[in-house]
């Protein structure tokens, strides 16, 4: 048995399956394309995004640095304006120790006045005590009397 081929039918085979074929290659075409343009987009994201990081962090960075000087600034005005107070306290405190000091010798001097004063009117008083006792006039009793009473004491 001899077959005739259909040259026809397989003429038409042959081209139905060029289209296909060809079909199929245009899917493939496109999804190289849809996946090559995903991993552009995500490489173009991750790019700016490090960029964009990268612009933050100098700016941050730059504030800190400014911060820090300013911070290291004030410190030092800080630690000048305390070595000034200090100074000035320290004045202020030798020129109230100098009053002190010459308000007490100046009491000193007063006590050390006021008790040869008194010693020498506890002696007047002992003496006129003892005037007294050897005579005992009006004008002993008087003078005693006066002298004891400068003293502040009993005679």
């Amino acid at each position: 048995m001899k077959v005739d081929p259909d040259y026809e039918r397989i003429s038409y085979l042959e081209d139905e399956t060029a289209k296909q074929h060809s079909g199929i290659k245009w899917v493939f075409i496109i999804i190289i394309g849809v996946f090559l343009g995903n991993v552009l987009s995500y490489v173009t994201y991750e790019t700016y995004t490090i960029w964009r990081l990268k612009i933050a962090m100098e700016t941050a960075s730059a504030e800190m640095n400014e911060q820090t000087a300013r911070s290291i600034k004030q410190s030092k005005l800080r630690t000048q304006q305390n070595l000034v107070r200090q100074q000035e306290i320290r004045r202020e405190n030798a020129e109230r120790q100098k009053q002190i000091n010459k308000k007490n010798a100046e009491r000193k001097r007063q006590i050390q006045a006021n008790n040869s004063v008194n010693k020498q009117l506890q002696k007047t008083c002992d003496f006129w005590r003892q005037q007294v006792k050897r005579e005992n006039t009006t004008s002993n009793r008087s003078n005693r009397d006066l002298a004891c009473l400068r003293v502040k004491g009993p005679y």
